[in-house]
């Protein structure tokens, strides 16, 4: 069941919700540049070896000849019979959004 709001409710706590938001990133920023070199390198640190424990977890696909045969064809750029590029353009695809065009 929706919430009903009454007709100045909903601008207001749009708003809360914004400022909120923005003092919250604000906040975030200050606590980034208040950050010594130090602590900014451990952090850059932790996130590498965060990344590279990832990387072991992820099996890298055994591509056989036929694979690599088809991945290599889907690099290129196909050419329509038609000359359309319409499908592959993602602004004025037709599959798009109306408010992206």
């Amino acid at each position: 069941m929706p919430l009903i709001l009454s007709r100045w409710a909903e601008p207001v706590l749009t708003s809360m919700v914004w400022s909120y938001v923005i003092v919250r990133h604000l906040a975030a920023g200050l606590v980034l540049l208040a950050r010594s070199n130090g602590a900014r390198e451990v952090e850059i640190m932790v996130l590498r070896h965060e990344v590279a424990v990832l990387r072991r977890q992820i099996a890298r696909p055994l591509l056989q000849p036929a694979d690599r045969m088809w991945l290599a064809a889907d690099e290129h750029e196909p050419v329509h019979a038609h000359g359309s590029d319409r499908l592959r353009d993602p602004v004025t695809s037709p599959l798009s959004s109306p408010w992206i065009r």
